[in-house]
């Protein structure tokens, strides 16, 4: 399915290529995407509708920058999503959730959480997280790669959550170590 979604997206829209995660809201399929012809306008959610077969309407993330230390992109109670930011080399990692998805409107996106994390736990492009609005609680998920021997890796988890004025509190999970 990815290959016939890769290749309906190339032979339609070349120059528009697929990078990072991707996801399924309402039946439809979202991924992070640039396209090439317009480098200015930065990264944004492309859209496949399936009903249609047709690329939608891009989703723009909340504000444009050309390069991110760190961009996962999440689903909120089916409705809603969520991107994880982390610009440049910051230890700020800033959490944002759009309005209900609805095709007739802009989506319009609100900061919910910042989190200020030190080197060790923070996730890289590939990590995935899962958002609890309500009680400000992040899940973010890796494969964690050792630098020193490039076939030992680990799976990671972090729990983040952030009280009224205090700092990040993390709750780390290692679920072993796995030679590949």
């Amino acid at each position: 399915m990815i290959l016939i979604l890769k290749s309906l997206i190339h032979d339609n829209h070349p120059g528009v290529p697929h990078i990072g995660q991707s996801l399924s809201l309402k039946g439809n399929t979202y991924w992070f995407d640039i396209d090439e012809t317009k480098m200015h306008l930065g990264i944004f959610l492309n859209k496949f509708d399936f009903s249609t077969e047709k690329l939608g309407r891009r989703v723009l993330l909340p504000y444009q920058c050309r390069e991110y230390e760190n961009l996962s992109v999440s689903v909120v109670r089916e409705e809603k999503f969520s991107v994880s930011i982390q610009r440049g080399i910051t230890s700020k990692t800033e959490i944002w959730v759009t309005d209900q998805i609805d095709e007739t409107k802009v989506v319009s996106w609100s900061k919910v959480l910042v989190l200020d994390l030190s080197r060790d736990h923070q996730t890289t492009h590939f990590g995935s997280f899962l958002l609890d609005e309500e009680k400000k609680v992040v899940m973010c998920c890796e494969t964690w790669y050792d630098p020193e021997e490039e076939n030992k890796s680990k799976e990671m988890i972090y729990i983040v959550g952030v009280g009224v004025g205090e700092d990040s509190k993390v709750t780390e999970l290692d679920l072993g170590v796995d030679i590949i």
